[in-house]
């Protein structure tokens, strides 16, 4: 009966701190998807300001990424 109250508090806690990482995840990569969105519809426009805002937002999009691609590593090793 202890063994498995116990097991039953690791697997919650366990669930619980993958969820975040889970959440952060998917939050990174849908802003990845927008930003990239805004700059392709951005560069359909010609404008002094809208290349400006473009060279903003690859700034953001770079470091996004290479967080895309930390969160697809971590997946594939957490597969095999």
């Amino acid at each position: 009966m202890f063994i498995t109250a116990f097991e039953n508090t690791i697997a919650t806690a366990a669930a619980s701190t993958i969820s975040v990482p889970d959440s952060l995840a998917t939050a990174c990569t849908i802003t990845l998807i927008v930003l990239l969105a805004i700059r392709e519809l951005i560069g359909a426009y010609n404008g002094p300001r809208l290349r400006l805002l473009r060279r903003f937002l690859l700034i953001i999009i770079i470091p996004l990424l290479f967080v895309f691609a930390l969160i697809v590593v971590t997946r594939i090793m957490n597969i095999w």
